[in-house]
């Protein structure tokens, strides 16, 4: 066990989780602000542009509908209701619509009537996957989570490539219903047999075995990873958290020394990142506790 010393500098962070996504999160605040006020400031321009659309063409029901979309992905829920309302109006079965209404609805929380529009959109497009996970969506928001989740198992079914998320969010309402967290993990590892060892499917499953006492199956999940990782530093850090909450201190600070290490293998333009700064100070503090609680321990034992 090599451990070697390597001075990080990222923030102090409590629990994997937060570790993992703070530093994620230090690294891409400020492109990701960027990013959002750009995209911010396109959508304002569409929605002044279909606006003098409007104002030529006033009996149009699709350009209602479109600018209804865009003031909903900027946010302005009752504005796109308006808009969608008006396109009600003009065209009571225009395509798309009952979609655009239900999903205005279920982000304002009226959380009944986006349920009607969402059925309705399903009616419309019983092959649309998109109307399905937003149904889904209404229908974990009514508690209904053995119905919310066929609608999930139903749109993946639907999708030619179904994004990680939509996993998770399929296993976060499996776990709400009769299955459990037992479904939930089956069906994030569905997921990953589908897409791949995504690191979001994978933290999620090794957090529910974690959780539910399934500390054995968390570690062989984290040693197949390790073993199949180019990059190894968060899953040998993710192993000393699994050994620690075994209260395996001596095997969890092994554990931590290899994240060290790995790091310490990494070029300087990877190591030098808030990311794996951020690993790199969990990993330090996890190692300096551990240490004095083993030598108390071995103190104690004498």
């Amino acid at each position: 066990m090599m451990c070697a010393v390597w001075a990080g500098n990222g923030g102090v962070v409590l629990g994997f989780e937060r570790r993992f996504r703070s530093g994620f999160a230090a690294a891409l605040i400020l492109a990701a602000s960027a990013a959002t006020a750009f995209a911010h400031e396109g959508i304002e321009a569409r929605i002044a542009d279909l606006s003098r659309q409007i104002a030529q063409s006033p009996d149009d029901a699709v350009l209602y509908l479109r600018r209804g979309e865009y003031r909903r992905l900027g946010s302005y829920f009752n504005a796109a209701l308006i808009d969608f309302g008006r396109a009600a109006v003009l065209a009571p079965d225009l395509e798309g619509l009952a979609l655009a209404r239900g999903r205005s609805l279920l982000a304002i929380g009226r959380i009944d009537a986006a349920l009607a529009q969402l059925e309705r959109a399903c009616c419309d497009a019983p092959e649309d996957p998109t109307a399905r996970v937003e149904l889904g969506r209404a229908l974990r928001a009514a508690s209904r989570y053995e119905e919310s989740a066929a609608c999930f198992a139903e749109a993946l079914r639907m999708l030619p490539t179904p994004r990680p998320e939509h996993f998770i969010e399929h296993a976060d309402v499996l776990v709400l219903g009769p299955g459990g967290a037992a479904a939930a993990i089956a069906a994030l590892d569905a997921g990953i047999g589908r897409v791949g060892a995504v690191v979001s499917l994978q933290l999620r499953a090794l957090e529910l075995e974690a959780q539910t006492g399934e500390c054995d199956a968390a570690l062989r999940r984290v040693d197949a990873l390790i073993a199949s990782a180019h990059r190894k530093e968060m899953w040998h850090l993710r192993r000393g958290e699994l050994l620690e909450q075994a209260s395996r201190p001596v095997a969890a600070l092994e554990a931590y020394c290899d994240c060290i290490d790995a790091i310490g293998l990494l070029r300087a333009r990877h190591r030098n990142t808030p990311a794996v700064e951020a690993l790199a100070k969990a990993a330090e503090t996890a190692i300096q506790r551990l240490r004095d609680q083993v030598q108390r321990a071995e103190g104690t034992n004498r």
